[in-house]
């Protein structure tokens, strides 16, 4: 377990862009989950920092992928959602066009809504985890 968490601080310490970072923070609560580790869950979902945190991460990816960004008390809904083991279909700041659900329960945890997204919003979607011409 302490493992795992270093690793996650260190991923997000290193991680590039804002997508990055909440995904690797997405997958670390998902790695809690596989490991039946509910009392480390309950204390992340009940923690006023952790939503914080959540919200925060949540703002950033999306100013990251609409280059605008809401009052942070607009993320709080959605990052409540997302601790609380729901799969979040966020708005997003260009308009509510575009969307982005978040989930640390189902992989691949982030993904946009092609049909609905601005154009601009997908090719940022698809740029931010673009390794060696491949997709993550």
């Amino acid at each position: 377990m302490k493992l795992i968490l270093e690793n996650w601080r260190q991923y997000l310490t290193e991680a590039s862009n804002p997508l990055e970072r909440l995904r690797g923070h997405l997958i670390s609560l998902h790695e809690l989950y596989e490991a039946e580790d509910y009392d480390k869950l309950m204390e992340i979902m009940e923690s006023p920092t952790e939503l914080q945190k959540m919200m925060q991460m949540i703002g950033d990816a999306d100013e990251h992928l609409t280059g605008k960004r809401l009052p942070e008390d607009q993320y709080k809904n959605s990052a409540q959602e997302v601790l609380q083991a729901q799969n979040e279909v966020m708005h997003l700041a260009d308009g509510g066009y575009s969307r982005l659900t978040v989930s640390y329960l189902q992989p691949p945890h982030l993904w946009v809504d092609e049909g609905v997204s601005s154009p601009k919003v997908v090719e940022r979607f698809k740029l931010s985890f673009r390794c060696n011409g491949n997709y993550l």
